[in-house]
């Protein structure tokens, strides 16, 4: 962000040239500002393209089902009760209300940046007022003003830590299911002893195009959003059956958040779950059909692992977003405190390049929120 500044406060600006989080490039009469929102910004960003992950991931495990068949019905009815259990859990996540982040979180950052920025001219007026004569009254309403900014924070800040608990609660639950399948499923290959082999080759095959596939995922939603053009999901339906034995597997809705500078990566998303497909077929060539089912079980793992990672994923990045608006407080409580102190017409008005530094932050957050608001994603089909 550039502001052009009056001599004055440039001489303040020079005198402080670091406060807290922002950083200032100093040029003349021109500052550039780099500070704590544009970091907000980036990790909005960045949750909301996760969020669009987990919202694929858990398509996959809606749509991840098993066709029972007269040789596979034991194992059937083990594996099939566990994964309902995923599936029940992605659905009380969607009837929660918490699908996509902005539901939770976007809404609270708009309307907090809008308090903020919206009492911007009538606080400004009370600068302007006691610029030409010191008033200890002038003063005390300005810090009175500016302490009524502090709640609309801790509304926002409130709502983030119960997003945050709410995600990692339901995650835990999402990785019980997970660790109880994946014990399932080892039990089931352990007594295959003739195919060993094949079952321990193509498990780590299945291993690791998931990690793959959750870096290239990772990768993408950390790619810079093209604003033009918003959110768009893309989801890659993945056509199990021909490693399967028939159209006993499927699974679909390994998603991406497809923006400007992800479409290599998207392509070679594609081109890394061709390979692994090719090679997990070609290591089942000489099984029966049954065998061909066994040895793919851990691709009903996939959906639910990944599923997992989204949830960390998105957590972290709100972490992050979590300590920036908490700094962003702190920067404006300290500004208070320095006001709220001083005894002359020239203290205040230090306290005023802060609370203009202060609003331009809240000014840019609000642009970024409400481009992401008004964003509804574009959801794209692929099957591979």
């Amino acid at each position: 962000m550039i502001v052009m500044i009056d001599p004055l406060s440039l001489n303040l600006y020079i005198c402080l040239k670091q406060f807290k989080g922002v950083y200032w490039n100093i040029m003349g009469n021109t500052i550039t500002e780099i500070g704590s929102s544009e970091e907000l910004g980036n990790q909005l960003t960045t949750s909301i393209n996760a969020m669009l992950l987990l919202n694929s991931s858990c398509q996959a495990i809606i749509e991840t089902y098993i066709e029972q068949s007269d040789y596979a019905n034991d194992w059937c009815i083990k594996v099939s009760s566990k994964l309902n259990e995923a599936q029940k859990l992605v659905r009380e996540w969607r009837l929660s209300g918490n699908l996509y982040f902005n539901q939770d979180i976007l809404s609270q950052i708009v309307s907090c940046s809008q308090s903020i920025t919206g009492s911007r001219e009538q606080i400004e007026g009370l600068f302007k007022q006691l610029s030409y004569k010191y008033d200890a009254a002038l003063k005390d309403e300005i810090v009175n003003n500016m302490n009524n900014l502090t709640p609309a924070i801790n509304v926002l800040e409130t709502s983030i830590s119960n997003y945050s608990s709410q995600i990692r609660a339901w995650n835990d639950k999402m990785e019980n299911v997970h660790e109880d399948l994946n014990t399932i499923i080892g039990e089931i290959q352990a007594q295959e002893v003739k195919i060993q082999d094949e079952i321990q080759l193509i498990n780590q095959q299945i291993s690791s195009m998931q990690q793959e596939i959750i870096a290239d995922r990772e990768a993408i939603s950390k790619a810079k959003a093209e604003e033009t053009k918003g959110i768009c999901e893309t989801i890659f339906g993945i056509m199990l059956a021909p490693i399967t034995g028939g159209a006993s597997l499927i699974l679909a809705g390994i998603g991406v958040s497809s923006i400007a500078e992800a479409k290599e990566k998207i392509s070679g998303l594609t081109d890394t779950i061709n390979k692994y497909k090719n090679s997990i077929s070609t290591h089942q060539n000489q099984l029966a059909e049954d065998q061909k089912q066994i040895t793919s079980l851990k691709l009903i793992l996939m959906s639910v692992g990944i599923a997992a990672n989204d949830c960390v994923y998105i957590a972290t990045s709100l972490d992050t977003v979590q300590i920036t608006i908490t700094t962003l407080k702190q920067e404006i409580n300290d500004v208070i405190l320095k006001i709220s102190k001083a005894i002359s017409a020239d203290e205040v008005i230090m306290g005023k390049v802060w609370y203009e530094a202060f609003c331009n932050e809240w000014a840019s957050i609000l642009e970024v929120a409400q481009t992401l608001a008004s964003s509804a994603p574009n959801i794209q089909h692929i099957t591979v």
